[in-house]
């Protein structure tokens, strides 16, 4: 038992229950859900209902990255947090990099 008064598992890892866990797990669900969009080609990168999942996920481990001093984790999510941000602004204002009629042609 932790000072606070949280019982930990025997092996000293938080609890899936802990609130700083849940909202890693989230977050993490959401980036991956919106990756699936991407892979199984039901949302191109450039469709909101792929991008907003995916902003807010990394939101979610924005937060959770600062609170735990995890810098690493921090910048990679902060950049991803940022090109998402700049994509979703891109689509509202009518900026787009490219069509969200299929993937990008090489």
């Amino acid at each position: 038992m932790d000072p606070r008064g949280v019982a930990w598992p025997e092996h000293g890892a938080e609890p899936l229950t802990h609130p700083a866990q849940l909202v890693q797990i989230v977050g993490a669900f959401l980036n991956m859900g919106a990756f699936a969009l991407l892979h199984f080609e039901i949302a191109p990168s450039s469709a909101l209902r792929y991008l907003i999942p995916n902003w807010l996920g990394s939101v979610l481990l924005v937060m959770s990255a600062y609170a735990d001093q995890q810098w690493g984790f921090l910048l990679l999510e902060g950049a991803w947090l940022l090109v998402t941000g700049y994509a979703i602004a891109g689509r509202i204002t009518g900026r787009q990099t490219r069509p969200t009629n299929g993937p990008a042609r090489t």
